[in-house]
Parts: structure tokens; sequence; C-alpha cells
């Protein structure tokens, strides 16, 4: 599916997956930084030895991503733990609400599962941080978008 995905005109810049699966961009001899944390945790969670918050995943590359605007929104990837729970972060730069979100929370929900089913650990929260996020005003007039201008005019979120 990714050779497809890469064909995309809006992901000319790249994907998370290329970012998570081959680290560096364009290095010679990448590291697969999924693999590496899955690794990771089961061999210290078997001797017993985990450290609960040093599994780190990064996609911003300051030598690759010269004028970040655009790719890549997600910038990097804590994984913790909380006893046999595995907890996810998430930290945006920037994030458009009503045209990414959903999708990118439901990537990150099934990534933070297949790491958890990998390193047989369950699920715990997954939190997604935001430097800014945006709702965009040609969907000013959705339904959604009304919902949640009033729930922040309402101080219910912030």
């Amino acid at each position: 599916m990714v050779p497809k995905l890469r064909r995309f005109p809006k992901n000319h810049h790249g994907l998370y997956f290329d970012r998570l699966t081959a680290w560096p961009p364009g290095s010679s001899d990448p590291t697969n930084q999924v693999e590496a944390v899955i690794d990771r945790l089961r061999s210290e969670t078997t001797r017993g030895g985990a450290l609960r918050f040093v599994y780190d995943m990064t996609l911003f590359s300051p030598s690759h991503d010269q004028r970040p605007i655009g790719f890549p929104c997600l910038t990097y990837l804590n994984v913790k733990l909380d006893g046999n729970r595995l907890r996810l972060t998430a930290h945006y730069r920037n994030h458009y609400f009503v045209e990414r979100a959903y999708g990118n929370y439901l990537g990150l929900a099934r990534l933070q599962n297949f790491i958890a089913m990998e390193a047989g650990l369950e699920v715990g929260p997954l939190t997604c941080i935001s430097g800014h996020a945006e709702l965009e005003e040609k969907h000013a007039d959705t339904q959604f978008v009304r919902m949640l201008r009033r729930l922040i005019r309402e101080n219910r979120i912030k």
C-alpha cells in the first residue's frame, strides 16, 4: 500500500510511515524506529529493567526538513510504560482539525495497538499535543466546527 500512497500529490514531501521505518531520511543505513522500540520494550520488560519513558521516535529532521511548511506536522512520538500498559504521546507542531485530526488519531491508535501487541503489553492512553491547532475556515459552517467553537466559548475545551 505504501508505494500507492507515495504517488498521491499531497504526499510528495513523504510519509510518516517512511520516517518511522527508515530513519533518518535519505540515510544509506536507516533505522526502523518502530522495530527498535518494540525490540527494546520486549527485551527490557522481559529482564525487568524497562525504563518507563525513554522510547522515542522522531519524524522531524533538521537537516532534511529545511523549511517545514506542511510535512511533517507530526514531529515526535514518545512511548511510555505505565505498569503493563503502553502509553503513546504524539507531538504535532501544527494540526488541521477538520481535515486531518480524525485520520491522524486513527493512525496513531493503530500504531500504538501494534507496538503494544508486538511487545506483549496492554494499550493505555493516547495523548496528542498540538503546538497550533486550526479549525479551517473553509469548513467554518460545518456542524462539527460550530460545536467545537461553542465548546471553546463555554470553556469546556481549550
